[in-house]
């Protein structure tokens, strides 16, 4: 599955940056985000300020603990 970013608005400002399946408008965390929002590549994730913490942690995956 592919995966871009799109951004959440708060009063025509960037809120926040959520982690959403390509072709949907709906995030990993379960935000409904606006359609005609601003969609940067997944590739940017790591350049991109205030993005959504549950969308990461969803997007990375599980992980396995350490012995």
């Amino acid at each position: 599955m592919n995966f871009e970013l799109q951004a959440e608005y708060e009063y025509r400002q960037i809120y926040a940056w959520h982690i959403v399946p390509t072709g949907t408008h709906r995030s990993l965390c379960g935000s409904p985000l606006a359609p005609a929002a601003d969609l940067p590549p997944i590739a940017d994730l790591a350049l991109t300020p205030r993005t959504c913490r549950t969308c990461e942690i969803l997007h990375a995956g599980p992980t396995r603990a350490r012995p």
